[in-house]
């Protein structure tokens, strides 16, 4: 029976994840949070490619190694769109919770079992004045101290795997938070953007807080690449990215959707007010002529196009940006190097 059809009989993903692991065990994977979101993957039995992939692998008796479990992770969950990492992370959570409260209670119990039978051993001696309770004492304090040098080793066993479960906690943290990094420009990501998106229309639609929105494009992009090379092109991001975050507010959102486009959510800015930030960050970027390596070779003033959109109430997780995208457009066709804003609000406002 192939490896994921224990997917289809169960639902459930705390059972799902729990079947999974003695899978893992047997093949000699170590069970790590970023393990556990490959395989949760492949016996949910969704991701056609990665089961494909898994099954050359054990149907030839290929060992699983540290380089194969990370290309694995690498080509089939962090580089495609999957919820394994966050099904994977809500599981794994309820399971460590539940582990660790089991620990604790199983930890305090155990020590005061040791500590009450260490007690009844001193005065079982205090009383021996025959000598078959003395015998009986004798006996008694033979079990008495095979307990408590079992309660210690039980103890020490329970520590470390307290701190076993605690490192756990902490990867499956990092991990998390590497899933909403752009690993490039440790920008947001798309995923993360789209997340904060939904949280500031919900604050919008509820509280009134408002906010506006900038989508910005960097002007003749594949230009930069093709004359100077992709590593060039990776520093230009770079350089990019930190002028856009030292340009915002510590409330402001910066991301990277994707090649050379860059998102940022302004917390309660109003058209008006975007539309001025977006200008000086055009101002800003373009001013510095750039160059690269030893001899300093140079790449030029590299400038951005900006779209601008600001939350209206019944937007939904798509329309600020589409309207902010649409005016980025409108920007690239006039000229580049300049802002663009919605056409709701250009017309008052002139811009």
């Amino acid at each position: 029976m192939p490896l994921n059809a224990i997917a289809n009989n169960n639902d459930n993903a705390t059972t799902l994840l729990r079947q999974v692991i003695p899978q893992m065990t047997s093949l000699s994977i170590p069970i790590t949070p970023r393990n556990y979101a490959v395989w949760y993957e492949y016996f949910s039995g969704k991701n056609r490619e990665l089961i494909t992939a898994v099954n050359h692998y054990v149907n030839n008796d290929l060992t699983f190694t540290e380089e194969i479990n990370n290309r694995l992770f690498q080509q089939f969950i962090e580089e495609q769109p999957t919820d394994a990492l966050v099904k994977t992370h809500e599981v794994t959570e309820q399971i460590i919770t539940a582990l660790m409260q089991s620990i604790t209670k199983a930890y305090s119990g155990n020590r005061h079992f040791g500590q009450v039978l260490t007690k009844y051993s001193e005065k079982m001696q205090a009383a021996a004045s025959v000598e078959s309770l003395n015998d009986m004492v004798t006996e008694l304090l033979g079990h008495v101290n095979e307990v408590v040098t079992a309660n210690a080793t039980l103890q020490a066993n329970l520590t470390e795997m307290r701190e076993e479960v605690s490192s756990l906690k902490s990867e499956m943290s990092h991990l998390e938070q590497a899933s909403l990094t752009d690993a490039l420009t440790s920008l947001h990501n798309r995923r993360a953007l789209e997340s904060h998106m939904a949280m500031c229309l919900n604050n919008h639609k509820k509280h009134g807080v408002n906010f506006s929105m900038l989508v910005i494009d960097v002007d003749f992009f594949k230009k930069i690449n093709d004359s100077h090379g992709h590593q060039v092109g990776d520093k230009v991001l770079s350089y990019i990215a930190k002028m856009l975050k030292s340009a915002v507010r510590g409330e402001d959102f910066v991301s990277r959707f994707g090649g050379e486009e860059f998102a940022v959510i302004l917390a309660n800015t109003d058209y008006k007010s975007a539309l001025i930030v977006a200008e000086s960050l055009c101002q800003r970027i373009s001013a510095k002529a750039l160059s690269v390596g030893k001899d300093r070779e140079s790449i030029g003033h590299v400038t951005v196009s900006i779209g601008v959109s600001q939350a209206d109430i019944s937007d939904d997780n798509d329309a600020c940006f589409a309207r902010a995208d649409q005016a980025l457009y409108q920007a690239k066709h006039s000229g580049r190097n300049c802002v663009r804003g919605e056409m709701k609000w250009s017309s008052f406002i002139g811009h």
